[in-house]
Formats: structure tokens, sequence, C-alpha cells
């Protein structure tokens, strides 16, 4: 009979194989996936352990056990019970990398590269520590780039460090024209670059190929800057503020000749241009498709703009969903999301971060005034989004939201998820089913990142789900007294 200890030690190997990391660095009392396997990594160990063992272990099988130790455990206990005339016959590893493929329809899409520099976060690693230590990194507005001598509350914001540092030379650009660039542009491209060699893609492969590039984005701070100086002066300050330019410049340095396109939609452009990424790839139009929200806070004008229409909290400090919510906090960065179709990300070995069921978009036609909320469209678009998912409503565990820390705008949410999930649990005849999910909403931490905010929730979501946590908010002592929990779903 051989020992839970040397079948442990040969899969601990394989993982450590298939993950290019050394044996000694993985811990065998985490789960495949939180060691980082994928699902083709499943399939892989799957097959090993028939090709080793002689033992028939299928992926879906591996999921199931919460460690290495455990799966060790399962295979060494079949051994144990297997006849030695069936250990001759492993599998065909197509077989079971068909069943993954088969997990996933055709309409699913996956995230198989991911980057991001958001407040107290040069990456996505940094980025999740800030978001599970619940820390709000909310500060002044920097100093060098418009002093003033005074620095009222609405003027603090979530700030990324050295926002304006960018290597020209690196992608070949010259130091005029890299003056003359709008720092989102600077930073979509090297978020870009992260994110495809987040996936495991060299640039090179990607040349010439079909995919697509949609950035949301919605601010011209820079703009207002470069009249203000000489740096204005130059033929490339035109292509330099230019929105649609940002999608171009990335898909011009790296000969990527899908689609591309920047989209305005205020503070859900990254959303809607995540959904453009999703729905060309379900048309077979593109087989990648990058996915980026930037915004930065170049000016202090927007800052003023915002507190004179009462929009922004004057102590600076974001409070989503408490009762002393009193306007939102300005932030800045950029998040990149690589999508693909999640069959095809199975076949080619991706891996693969999170799968997007479904989503929707839509408008909340006329309101009290251009900026009101409707939280009966925001139950239309949340019923569509689950419909096209088809997931079942009881499934989902946890709600990224939009929570910007307004004291009307976070119950006219809270309102439209009661609505939204009330209409999906009477649509399968469950009124008295009473179901739980969690909402939360990053912006308690590092502000409302205005274009980039929706990609840096998703991200959010998306970590949480890898790591298997739902992280806690600051700012959150008592429940706005305008949100009804009681006749919540």
């Amino acid at each position: 009979m051989m020992a839970a200890s040397d079948v442990e030690g040969a899969i601990l190997r394989e993982v450590a194989r298939i993950l290019r990391e050394g044996e000694h660095d993985l811990d065998p009392s985490r789960s495949l996936s939180e060691l980082g396997v994928d699902s083709l990594g499943y399939c892989t160990i799957s097959s090993f352990v028939e090709r080793q063992f002689g033992v028939t272990v299928p992926p879906q099988t591996l999921f199931e056990f919460s460690s290495v130790e455990a799966t060790a455990a399962h295979v060494a206990s079949l051994i144990a019970g297997q006849p030695a005339a069936a250990q001759a016959a492993p599998a065909a590893p197509a077989a079971t990398l068909a069943a993954v493929e088969a997990q996933y329809s055709p309409r699913d899409i996956a995230i198989i590269g991911l980057a991001c520099k958001l407040p107290g976060a040069g990456d996505a690693s940094q980025y999740w520590d800030l978001i599970r230590g619940g820390a709000s990194v909310i500060q002044e507005f920097p100093s060098r780039r418009a002093p003033a001598a005074d620095s009222p509350g609405y003027l603090k914001g979530g700030f990324v460090e050295d926002v304006d540092a960018f290597d020209a030379a690196f992608f070949g650009i010259s130091p005029r024209e890299a003056l003359a660039m709008d720092p989102q542009q600077r930073l979509v491209l090297e978020c870009a670059w992260q994110t495809f060699e987040n996936a495991g893609y060299a640039t090179a492969r990607l040349s010439g190929s079909d995919t697509a590039v949609f950035v949301g984005a919605s601010s011209f701070d820079y703009y207002e800057l470069l009249l203000r100086t000489q740096a204005a002066r130059t033929t490339h300050i035109g292509t330099g503020v230019s929105h649609a330019v940002l999608a171009n410049r990335v898909s011009q340095q790296f000969n990527l000749k899908g689609a591309s396109e920047a989209i305005d939609t205020a503070c859900s452009s990254g959303l809607v241009a995540l959904w453009h990424g999703v729905e060309t790839l379900r048309r077979g139009e593109s087989k990648l498709a990058l996915v980026g929200g930037v915004n930065v806070l170049a000016s202090r004008t927007p800052f003023q703009v915002f507190a004179d229409a009462g929009m922004l909290s004057q102590e600076g400090a974001c409070r989503p969903f408490d009762a002393r919510a009193a306007g939102y906090v300005r932030g800045e960065g950029v998040a990149c999301v690589l999508l693909k179709r999640a069959a095809d990300a199975v076949r080619d070995g991706d891996r693969i971060w999170a799968v997007i069921k479904g989503g929707a978009v839509r408008h909340g036609g006329r309101t009290n005034s251009l900026t009101a909320p409707n939280p009966d469209a925001q139950a239309d678009v949340i019923v569509a989004a689950v419909a096209d998912a088809d997931v079942d409503p009881l499934s989902i565990g946890f709600v990224e939201a939009h929570g910007t820390g307004t004291s009307l705008g976070d119950p006219i949410e809270a309102e439209g998820l009661t609505r939204a999930f009330r209409r999906l649990h009477a649509e399968r005849g469950r009124d008295s089913v009473a179901p739980h999910f969690t909402i939360g909403s990053v912006k308690a931490q590092i502000g409302h990142l205005e274009a980039a905010a929706g990609l840096a929730g998703l991200l959010k979501a998306v970590l949480a789900l890898g790591h298997r946590q739902i992280p806690g908010s600051p700012h959150l002592t008592e429940i706005n007294p305008r949100i009804n929990l009681a006749a919540a779903r």
C-alpha cells in the first residue's frame, strides 16, 4: 500500500511543475485553487494521477478537496482499494479536458489577465492587501500638482503615487510627445503591457491579432493644465488629449487589429467598456479583448464644480451605506483586464481569474434631474443581467455596489437591489425564500474613481473570489436609516 505522504509528495511536485514554482515554496495544506491552479491545471493533475497511480480522479472531484493533503489522502485510499489489473488503464487526457470545457457555455467570458495602479496599490497583490486590511488611503490633494493656500475637505481624494511617471523610451515615444500626452494615456499603455504580461502573453505574439481594445474615460483635467503652459504649443497636443487615442494608442503600439474604442458614459464608463468587450467576443469578432478604465485628478477645478453642486463629502471621507454618508470622495487610477471566451481559455491553458456569465446596460430614463438615479431602472438592469447570465439568483453571494457614500444615492441603490431580487424570486415562485448576500463598496477605501470605478470594483470582486474572502469596509458603523433591510431580499 502506498503511503499518503508519498502520494502527497508526487502531487506537490506535479503542482510545482505546473505553476513553475519551487516545491518547497508550496503549502500542501492549501487548496489547489489557492496555490494558483486553474481549470486546465486541474485537468493536468487528474491525468497525472491516472498515469502515475492508475486511479481515476476527475477534475471536478479535485474541486471537492480543501487541500493538497486531503487530495493525496483520497488518492491513497483509492489506490488501496483498486485492483492491480485496473492500475494500467489511464483515461485519455482529452476526455478530462473536454469535461472541463463543457462546463462553460459559448457565452461565458473568462478574465485571463489583470493589472492595476490604484490609490495605495501599485499592482493587484498590493490592492488585495489594501482591501483585506480595511484601511482608507484618502489623503490631501497633492500640493505639487496645483499648490493652493487653503485645502478644504472636499479636495481630499484617492491619489496614485507618481501618477506622472512614465518610461517614454520603453514605448518608443519622444520626450516632447510624452509631455503632451494626458497621463491617462500613459497609464493605460503601461497597464495594457502589464495585463498582457500577467496573462502570459508576449506582445510579439499578439502583434497582428484581432485583439480588441475598449477603454473607459471621461475627464480632461490635463488639457486644462496644458493650456496654461508653453507645452500646449506642440503638434502632439491633438492626439495627446484625445480620448479616442486612449484605446487607439494601445492598438497602434502593440499592432492590435480588433475594434479600438474609448467609452465615455461617466461613472459607468469602465463597465460599459467591459460589456463591449464581452459582446465582441460573444459575436466572434475577436479572440481577445483588452478592457481598461482610467481617471487622473490633475486639476482642482472639477473638485470645486462638484462641491458647489453638493456632490462631494465636505470632510473628505467616503461612507457607503452609513448613516453619516454625506457625499462622495474622488479618486484616480487605472485598471485593465484581458478577456477571452472561457472554453477557449481552458483549451489554450490560460489562467482563469474569473468568468463573466452575463450582464446588461440600460439607462434610467426621465427622472427628477439629469443626475438623479431611478430605482426601477436599476432593478430592470439587474434583472436583465441575471437573465443574460442564466444563473439562479440564490447563487449570488456578493454584490460589489456602486456605493458612492451619498445619503440619498445609497438608499436608492439598495432599493433597486431589493426590487430586483423580489422580482427575480417571484418569477421562480419563491416569495417565501429569504436569500442572503453581502454588499460592499471599495470606494470607502480608495474613493470614487469615476470612469475607472467600475473596473476597480470588478477587480475587488475577482480578487475576493480568488482568495475566498469577502472583505469588510471602513467607516460603516450604523446603517443609513433610509435603507430598509427588513424589506430587502
